[in-house]
């Protein structure tokens, strides 16, 4: 899960936030860092696309 209190995890989220900036789709773009397995269910079932950026 997303931990903030790790710089690499803010620094790469931010850099994540600024690409969708640059290429346009800001508006369309949500980014959510953690939830439950009942809220991540909902959402994948609603979503049009997932990124999952493990590193």
């Amino acid at each position: 899960g997303y931990d903030k209190r790790l710089v690499e995890n803010v620094e790469y989220l931010e850099a994540l936030k600024s690409l969708a900036v640059r290429e346009g789709i800001a508006d369309r773009v949500e980014f959510i860092t953690s939830c439950s397995t009942a809220q991540r269910n909902k959402l994948l079932s609603e979503c049009l696309c997932v990124i999952y950026t493990p590193k």
